[in-house]
């Protein structure tokens, strides 16, 4: 068992903890029922994406973690910060303007961090760096990394062809597949290892913070949970591979689901410890560098505690508020009128297309399509009047393409649209024998972007108009599996050409 650096309550003598942290813990719980809409957001991506399910884990760790330290919060003088509610105040602005911009994430460190400095302002210095390490591990809670997906199922193809080539198997890739004489292997989004790296950094983090006291080995030993998960999921869909050649795909599918999800992680993860606990270091003397009180605390100092969660709590009242005043919910939305030489498509013949993006919350859809050079365009739209929280145009939850088809590629191109030039998102994907070519885009502001940094950027503009809506727009043509993409590259160039009077359409489609 690894000894404490925080000293017992009779070795530091009597303090003046328990009215400080009745307010500490009082005022978090406050604060989760005015941010509870951000709370249950983080809550949400736990139950529905397996690569967060970790953080149901995370407030029990901290919980531990904090008391363990319980008898030095207990013996020390907790000295409430006054000064500590400015950063509060600055935090709450950031809250409120990633409220109202619609940036989840933001919003969700906001609010981990607003508890923070909670701590830090009820409990002073002294008290928030008892608590330091479980106030910045609860920071492991928020459900980051999905932009990586892409990048690390790359790296999934890129290592498991490498391996294959170096032990003689021959292996063609085409982006994220990999096709070998006993059948095509595709890394999709659950194989990018997303989950995988995730609950190891997280364990690294903690584990790193017991096993050493200086920060070059933390620093190493987080290097290597970065280094090693990504590889060995390379390594795992090679091996996937191997059984596959040895006893048939269906045996490899089946072993990939029920021994690596669990086996071939726990595996992994024993090394990664091992590793780490083969140079980790003794822990500190103990040694109680925090000041004892010296008595009982006078009425003055507990009205002194009181007036500042009293401040803080109107601090964070008031952003709430503020953020329920802004929030906007549009009204009826008549059909999306955009230019376009064909008629919107019905939902039965939408429900009928073999391709259709996921573009949820939008508050009006259009599809339509349109031939070109004998070769089908599919257009689609989807409007947001006032972007917000689940209803705006670059959202996470979003997807250009279905959920089972294999992303090929993904990239960029230069395109002139409606007068604009600006470069939007250029994916490949496969399903069955076929390939479609997609560009999306974002229209914000008056503007197309394809970059969701800069769509944030521009919603900022607008709002200081006064305007908020957006829009998101994919294009897609097929191809055959052994065409030339180039001829539906050209079939999207020249229906991109006819799109005269696309964001001035946008501009009058909610009548903001």
């Amino acid at each position: 068992m690894l000894a404490s650096p925080f000293p017992a309550a009779s070795a530091a003598g009597p303090g003046n903890g328990r009215t400080p942290l009745a307010l500490a813990a009082v005022s978090l719980l406050f604060l989760l029922v005015l941010f509870h809409e951000t709370a249950d957001s983080i809550l949400q991506l736990w139950i529905d994406d397996s690569a967060y399910s970790h953080g149901f884990l995370i407030l029990p760790i901290a919980a531990w973690l904090v008391w363990e330290r319980r008898h030095a919060l207990l013996a020390a003088r907790l000295r409430p910060t006054a000064w500590a509610l400015l950063p509060l105040s600055v935090l709450s602005a950031i809250w409120l303007a990633a409220q109202i911009i619609s940036i989840q994430v933001v919003s969700q460190f906001a609010l981990v961090a607003l508890a923070n400095c909670l701590l830090l302002v009820l409990l002073g210095s002294v008290g928030f760096r008892i608590l330091l390490f479980p106030a910045l591990f609860l920071f492991m809670a928020i459900p980051v990394g999905q932009g990586l997906t892409p990048e690390l199922q790359a790296w999934t193809a890129n290592i498991a062809a490498a391996a294959l080539r170096a032990t003689g198997m021959p292996v063609f890739q085409e982006g994220l597949q990999l096709a070998t004489p006993i059948g095509n292997f595709a890394v999709a989004d659950e194989c990018s290892g997303l989950r995988f790296l995730t609950a190891t950094l997280t364990l690294a983090i903690l584990a790193g913070a017991q096993f050493y006291t200086s920060w070059g080995r933390r620093i190493a030993f987080l290097a290597l949970a970065l280094v090693i998960p990504v590889l060995a999921n390379g390594l795992r869909v090679y091996t996937i591979i191997l059984l596959a050649r040895a006893f048939g795909l269906e045996f490899s599918a089946s072993v990939d689901h029920v021994v690596y999800g669990w086996i071939f992680l726990s595996l992994v993860t024993g090394l990664l410890l091992l590793i780490g606990w083969s140079f980790r270091q003794p822990p500190p003397p103990l040694q109680g560098p925090y000041a004892a009180g010296t008595g009982p605390q006078d009425w003055g100092f507990a009205q002194r505690n009181i007036l500042l969660a009293a401040a803080a709590l109107v601090i964070l009242s008031g952003t709430a508020f503020a953020a329920g005043t802004l929030a906007r919910v549009p009204g009826p939305i008549a059909d999306l009128d955009l230019p376009s030489s064909s008629s919107s498509l019905d939902d039965t013949a939408i429900r009928a297309l073999p391709w259709r993006p996921v573009l949820p919350g939008a508050d009006a859809r259009r599809f339509d399509q349109e031939m070109t050079g004998g070769r089908t365009v599919t257009r689609a739209v989807a409007y947001f009047a006032w972007q917000r929280q689940g209803a705006k145009a670059a959202s996470d939850a979003a997807s250009f393409a279905p959920e089972d088809w294999t992303r090929l590629s993904f990239g960029k191109a230069d395109v002139t649209v409606d007068g604009q030039s600006f470069v939007p998102q250029r994916l490949v994907v496969a399903h069955d024998n076929q390939r479609w070519l997609i560009y999306a885009w974002y229209w914000v502001d008056d503007r197309f972007t394809g970059d969701p940094i800069a769509s944030k950027l521009l919603q900022i503009r607008g709002l200081l108009r006064g305007r908020n809506a957006a829009a998101t727009i994919v294009f897609a043509t097929p191809f055959a599996a052994d065409e030339d993409p180039a001829a539906a590259e050209q079939a999207l160039t020249l229906v991109l050409r006819q799109q005269q009077g696309l964001s001035s359409a946008l501009a009058h489609a909610g009548g903001f």
